[in-house]
């Protein structure tokens, strides 16, 4: 029993944990959408008034518009005219778009609310019920904001409707519409569960199709396009370094001690290179042997050089089975001061620096810049 509540606990704190890092990093998915979903609503709310106002003195004879009624419209309308000229801006602000969806979901309720009050004391109402249970479809929200929204209305609705209707009728009505929010708190869990684990998902497919399989750092195409991404995109004032190096004999491990020997190597320069370098710094395997880094931000060669010895230090440690020697590398890098450097032109500086470094003999590094 102790097991399962302690497996219970570990799902639910699994499950809050990827809720909350949809909303922190999804946060710009979420504004499209919700905008989408914004101009969707407002728009088949229109449509949906204008049915009704038409069929509805058809099926019910004595039926009367209100003043709600017919305010309900042009509001309706004003949203979706927001929502459409928002979206042609392409601004897609967060916050905004944020305030835009939660005054259409108050105002919703309200005019829901003032329509199955005050049309008729004594006729029950037909829309809070289902609208509570609609609502937290409509848009992606936290689930805090959600229920306390909801759980606002819903008291607001009940006290109305005893105060207004006839008790009789009231009766029925608060409990439809407390039926109504018990789904829609259900649905509301449902729908953000499934979103932010279809969002983690995509999230660790996108991570293994960027990750180089043996070391677990980031493959060459990834490494290649973050690269270009920050040298295009970089201020003036935004310096780089760029290392790469491959080691020294690596044919010789492989040849002698078998490839799961020389995996094994790869994958534990692949665990240490990390721990060397910021979160920011960009670090890739280029296939076989060969590692790059880009170092973000200034750098003056001596922390460079020193950077290097880490390097070299770190591999010295390394020990492998039947292997008698160190394991070495030789490493070229290139420090660029050039805003308008590309990483094509980066990289051939640092890959001149490896040639150079390697002409001197195993275990050095050249650094220019």
């Amino acid at each position: 029993m102790e097991s399962l509540r302690n497996a219970f606990r570990a799902y639910l704190k699994n499950d809050r944990e990827k809720k909350r890092q949809y909303f922190h990093t999804a946060y710009q998915e979420i504004a499209e959408l919700n905008l989408k979903f914004l101009q969707l609503a407002s728009v088949s709310t229109v449509f949906l008034l204008l049915l009704f106002f038409l069929l509805t003195p058809f099926i019910i004879t004595d039926w009367d518009m209100t003043p709600q009624h017919s305010l309900f419209l042009p509001v309706s309308f004003l949203f979706a005219v927001i929502s459409i000229c928002y979206g042609k801006s392409k601004r897609n602000n967060y916050k905004t778009i944020f305030i835009l969806c939660l005054l259409y979901e108050i105002t919703l309720l309200v005019f829901i609310i003032l329509i199955d009050i005050f049309t008729d004391p004594g006729r029950p109402g037909s829309f809070f019920g289902p609208l509570a249970v609609a609502l937290p479809a409509l848009f992606i929200l936290p689930l805090k904001l959600s229920y306390l929204l909801l759980f606002v209305f819903e008291a607001l609705y009940i006290t109305l409707a005893f105060s207004y209707k006839v008790h009789f009728i009231a009766q029925y009505d608060v409990f439809a519409s407390v039926v109504g929010i018990t789904f829609s708190l259900v649905i509301a869990q449902t729908i953000l569960h499934l979103r932010s684990s279809d969002f983690d998902l995509r999230l660790r497919y996108q991570q293994l199709s960027q990750q180089d399989f043996l070391s677990g750092i980031l493959n060459k195409q990834a490494f290649e396009e973050a690269a270009h991404s920050f040298l295009q995109n970089r201020t003036p004032a935004q310096h780089c370094a760029l290392l790469l190096f491959d080691l020294d004999d690596f044919k010789n491990i492989n040849d002698t001690l078998g490839h799961y020997a020389g995996d094994q190597l790869l994958r534990k320069i692949g665990d240490f290179l990390p721990q060397l370098f910021r979160a920011s710094d960009l670090i890739g395997r280029f296939g076989g042997d060969e590692f790059v880094i880009l170092i973000k931000g200034s750098i003056t060669v001596h922390t460079l050089e020193r950077k290097c010895s880490m390097i070299q230090q770190r591999l010295h440690s390394l020990k492998l089975t039947g292997l008698d020697t160190d394991v070495t590398c030789s490493i070229g890098g290139v420090i660029s001061h050039d805003p308008q450097i590309t990483y094509e032109e980066l990289f051939i500086q640092a890959d001149k620096a490896l040639y150079t470094a390697k002409g001197n003999g195993k275990n050095r590094w050249h650094l220019t810049g």
